[in-house]
């Protein structure tokens, strides 16, 4: 009995590190992605500064 008991544990804390993993995966991506924005933000406010003006 105490061995299943002990086996529900490690599922259960399996499950929620699984989870809290698929979050932080979530959050990279999402992380990544503004990262990629802000860059191209960057690049096209300096390629914008680089034309010169007519």
């Amino acid at each position: 009995m105490k061995r299943v008991c002990g086996l529900l544990g490690v599922t259960h804390i399996q499950s929620s590190l699984s989870e809290e993993f698929n979050l932080l995966m979530e959050g990279e991506k999402r992380l990544v992605h503004t990262i990629d924005v802000m860059r191209m933000a960057t690049q096209t406010t300096s390629g914008i500064k680089k034309t010169p003006r007519i």
